[in-house]
């Protein structure tokens, strides 16, 4: 009876807005209910939580990257005392000492293994070394429980992501709902491989005939993955829209195969899926549009679906995942593109990445963003590494300065990948340039490889941007052949300046968040300025293809066989 009156006392403290979750029983069994009161970094956050434990419960905030204990701002209830705590690890969480961040407990009732506490907390925090601030928007949380005596690897622990105050997206009146896939049996393809990349088409007018004669916006996109708890799992998707039916698409609508021989040009990403991350919001007033363009054809209408799936045991397995589209007929203010920023066609592929620590960069250069037509607004980033990525950061110089960090992810983990809305878009001129860098920590005796195998590597920052058009698509790899630099932008290379002109505008790659020995900073640490990053030496091998000029088109045949020798600004060893 008691704990049955403590959690009628809490219904009828707290109301909603409230977020239910089950860490190991099968049942909910961790309850948060929180109000927001004031304006600006002013405001006070109270959380009233409700949670079935027999020694101690846990609550972080983690980086807005991905919800994972490494880079967790964490506040701990043993018994009455409330400990404020920070992690940089998989490990128990070190006591922060400085203050100015802290919980404090208004109340603190135990019974029956049922804790029901109220804390209190400011929204932005003085020490940003050790503490989180709260977010608008989607806010990364690690939950935990555990029995007597505070340690690493409760029994019960698991991420999950919280709307303390709701942002904007583009979800407006009168939408429609479309849910369409494609099967895939590994039968069909004889396919045993560790890992499989398949294709599948479809045409979304058949789908959903309404659009032949009216425009609509899609505004969200879910996906459902059915491959959880089978020996196969799904890595991730790609979801790009084509113009056109390409030849030999069609065989790809019934059943997803190998798309051997199949031009895909022309498509471009809308939605991505990948670990932590199966729905897209878009930012508010912005949506990607199906319509016709007459005689030019249709805007968004095909859609490829481009699947990875990870098959270690080498067993049969099928699969159909689902996507789920969110369409209205109230049209968005402005028409969204998705860019990849870094090494978007894994050109990289067979590139060494050594044992160790070691950082790699990849430039989108002034000679790319001078050929867009106009700026760009970055509303939202992913950041996207494989298995052993540790950190990675989006740059936005101007003028060979740096004007920002876009966005970094510090504590980096692959299990975790969501799409970020920025605080404020960020404006992108031409003669702008983006850096994608990004660290790995290799634990294997030997090297490991970029390329699109889960156990291979990738570097690649995709950014939500307005509007749709003006040349942006893919920027960020930077290339030395024959004694000439070149970046690419898109399908083609041009020729740009020297590695040490540009690299005089990098800087090493740091942590700042959670470092040792804590001095109690009152305000964020300063900034480190801009210094020189070495480039490794690298020489081209012979090219028996005619001379790369850097004129419009591809690479010249065989040029990916060069990047392990050609591609530059590895540093940071």
């Amino acid at each position: 009876m008691r704990v049955l009156a403590v959690a009628a006392l809490l219904a009828a403290a707290c109301g909603e807005p409230c977020k239910h979750f089950t860490l190991g029983t099968g049942e909910p069994d961790y309850k948060i209910c929180w109000t927001v009161e004031g304006d600006g970094d002013a405001r006070k956050v109270a959380l009233d939580l409700e949670v079935k434990s027999s020694g101690w419960v846990g609550f972080g905030i983690s980086e807005p990257t991905g919800a994972h204990m490494a880079g967790s701002d964490i506040v701990i209830i043993e018994g009455e005392s409330v400990t404020d705590r920070y992690a940089v690890g998989n490990g128990l969480p070190k006591e922060d000492k400085c203050g100015g961040g802290d919980w404090t407990a208004k109340s603190i009732q135990w019974s029956q293994g049922v804790l029901v506490a109220k804390l209190e907390r400011l929204w932005a925090v003085p020490d940003k070394v050790h503490d989180r601030d709260f977010n608008e928007g989607i806010v990364q949380v690690v939950l935990a429980v555990g029995g007597s005596g505070l340690q690493y690897h409760a029994s019960s622990r698991r991420a999950a992501a919280v709307e303390f105050v709701p942002q904007q997206y583009s979800a407006v009146a009168g939408t429609a709902h479309l849910a369409f896939g494609v099967p895939f049996d590994t039968a069909t393809e004889q396919a045993t491989e560790v890992t499989e990349y398949v294709d599948g088409f479809v045409d979304l007018v058949e789908q959903m005939p309404a659009l032949a004669s009216t425009p609509h916006d899609i505004v969200g996109i879910t996906f459902v993955d059915d491959t959880v708890g089978k020996d196969a799992r799904l890595h991730h998707v790609i979801m790009e829209t084509c113009p056109t039916m390409p030849a030999g698409a069609e065989q790809l609508k019934a059943q997803m195969r190998r798309p051997a021989g199949i031009d895909f040009g022309g498509c471009s990403v809308i939605g991505l899926y990948a670990p932590g991350a199966d729905t897209m919001r878009y930012p508010h007033g912005t949506a990607f549009r199906v319509k016709s363009d007459g005689a030019s054809g249709w805007q968004n209408r095909y859609i490829r679906l481009e699947y990875h799936y990870d098959n270690p045991k080498r067993v049969h397995f099928t699969s159909s995942p689902i996507m789920n589209l969110t369409l209205t007929t109230a049209l968005q203010a402005e028409e969204l593109q998705i860019m990849g920023v870094g090494d978007r066609s894994v050109r990289a592929a067979g590139t060494a990445i050594p044992t160790g620590e070691s950082t790699f960069q990849f430039d989108c250069r002034k000679e790319c963003t001078n050929r867009w037509s106009g700026a760009v607004k970055v509303h939202s980033v992913a950041l996207h590494m494989h298995q052993i990525g540790a950190h990675m950061r989006l740059l936005h110089l101007r003028g060979g300065d740096v004007l920002r960090t876009v966005l970094e992810a510090q504590y980096y983990t692959f299990g975790n990948q969501p799409f970020v809305m920025l605080p404020e878009p960020v404006e992108v001129l031409p003669g702008d340039e983006l850096i994608a860098t990004c660290r790995y920590n290799n634990p294997h005796a030997a090297a490991q490889k970029f390329g699109l195998a889960s156990e291979e590597e990738m570097c690649i920052a995709f950014a939500m941007v307005t509007p749709r058009g003006r040349g942006v698509d893919s920027c960020g790899l930077t290339l030395l052949h024959q004694g000439n630099y070149y970046t690419g932008c898109g399908e083609e290379f041009v020729q740009t300046s020297t590695s040490q002109e540009f690299t005089k505008a990098t800087r090493a790659m740091e942590r700042t968040w959670g470092l040792a020995d804590p001095s109690c900073p009152t305000a964020p640490p300063t900034p480190v300025p801009p210094t020189p990053a070495t480039p490794v030496p690298v020489t081209a091998p012979p090219v028996t293809e005619a001379p790369f000029s850097g004129a419009a088109g591809p690479p010249p045949h065989g040029w990916g066989a060069l990047l392990g020798a050609a591609l530059v600004l590895m540093f940071g060893r």
